[in-house]
């Protein structure tokens, strides 16, 4: 659900400003259904599917992790498809501590999420993200993923040395990436 939840945010940030073509346009339309079921109902569907219940609210969750997805996937050129969240992700490989803790992709990419939304300033999506992280158990803090302070230069060096957010509204530097997950970090633990 995080991985997922990051195509709807992921879309919109990169292609701001744009006049995207035809098809970049439809998937960027497509990418709130990434992210509008799972936090409607996402948190009944992981309990549902830890019951080994069928249930209306688990079913619209799966089809917005594999239909939504693979959609909006196959309709934005990949500078859409991709962004901060996910070079946050990026950025966390470098750790020793992702591996060893056994840190699965979408959970780093949610915390990312958050870390992107609070850098872009969207306060109110990433608090109503993060009530949804927190009901699922999906990381809202450094220690959540076993990381500290001390590790975001390095996290932040390799979160740029890739292509995601190479298109973006405005320039990414490692003091935005640093400054985005600190000031999370804090907001996350002064909030319940």
């Amino acid at each position: 659900m995080g991985d997922t939840m990051a195509k709807c945010y992921e879309c919109t940030i990169s292609s701001r400003g744009d006049t995207p073509s035809h098809s970049d346009a439809m998937g960027i339309a497509l990418s709130p259904m990434c992210s509008a079921p799972i936090l409607r109902w996402g948190e009944k569907a992981l309990a549902d599917c830890r019951a080994g219940r069928v249930t209306y609210e688990l079913s619209e969750v799966i089809l917005s992790i594999i239909v939504s997805t693979g959609l909006v996937s196959n309709f934005v050129q990949v500078d859409y498809t991709t962004g901060m969240a996910h070079a946050i992700y990026n950025g966390f490989t470098v750790l020793p501590s992702t591996e060893a803790n056994h840190h699965l992709h979408g959970e780093v990419v949610s915390f990312g999420i958050l870390a992107m939304l609070t850098a872009d300033g969207q306060f109110d999506e990433r608090d109503k993200v993060l009530r949804f992280s927190r009901s699922i158990g999906l990381p809202t803090r450094l220690a959540d993923i076993h990381a500290s302070p001390s590790d975001l230069p390095a996290v932040a060096e390799k979160a740029l040395a890739g292509i995601d957010v190479r298109k973006y509204p405005y320039e990414v530097t490692k003091d935005m990436i640093i400054s985005g997950i600190m000031e999370l970090d804090k907001y996350s633990g002064r909030t319940k």
